[in-house]
């Protein structure tokens, strides 16, 4: 699964060449921001707890406000910390980040890939090998957004062949300059088998009934937090 030890030199500039954003700052900001023990009913409503079984596509939508993106960071925290045949990966989209890497479909995908792809300054097979096709003398040329997508998926597709459940965590997908093309990608990791995918975003909604909706709108659970 992983092929080889990175240093840490070797892991800086593998990231510099995905250019992917830093979600951290986002889930960081969060985390300092938030009001300790709101939004844990989440944890125990049904809705969750069913998706958190099964998989699949689960939708939260939500107003625009500061509560979801609270919400959002307790549930990566909450699945990070399941490190048995658990693997959980997450993007934060942000249009006030002003260099637009956050706001991509490009983005999206060097984001996720340099979670999934390097762990603990070990470099997986796949990476590696797209990292390798890539060079044009010293340097390596930019991978384009199939290739990402097609190592994601193939990087996706070893881990759960040996029994790891993928989760994939998006916030703020109504941010995104390219939704249509996080979607797709979204419905075709869905079709591999024990892959959950969890969204939060405001008003987009694609015209397909392949995934849940948890609402917040009008939530007595929420309206107690916000208060």
């Amino acid at each position: 699964m992983l092929h080889a030890d990175l240093s840490s030199d070797e892991e800086k500039k593998l990231q510099e060449w995905l250019g992917a954003p830093d979600c951290s700052i986002n889930y960081a900001t969060a985390l300092n921001k938030r009001v300790d023990g709101t939004g844990k009913w989440i944890f125990e409503d049904p809705t969750y707890l069913e998706w958190k079984r099964k998989g699949s596509i689960l939708w939260i939508q939500g107003q625009g406000n500061c509560f979801v993106k609270f919400m959002m960071k307790d549930i990566i925290e909450s699945l990070r910390k399941i490190t048995v045949s658990t693997f959980s990966i997450y993007h934060y989209f942000d249009t006030r980040d002003n260099t637009g890497s956050k706001t991509s479909f490009q983005g999206f995908l060097s984001s996720c890939l340099s979670q999934i792809g390097v762990q603990h300054q070990k470099i997986h097979t796949e990476l590696k090998k797209l990292h390798e096709s890539s060079r044009n003398g010293l340097s390596h040329s930019k991978p384009t957004n199939e290739r990402l997508a097609d190592t994601i998926i193939q990087i996706t597709r070893d881990l759960v062949q040996k029994d790891y459940q993928v989760n994939i965590i998006i916030d703020a997908l109504d941010e995104c300059n390219e939704m249509n093309e996080v979607w797709d990608f979204c419905m075709h990791m869905n079709s591999l088998h024990s892959v959950g995918i969890l969204i939060s975003s405001r008003n987009y909604q694609p015209e397909t009934s392949r995934y849940s909706i948890l609402s917040l709108r009008n939530n007595i659970m929420v309206k107690q937090d916000i208060a």
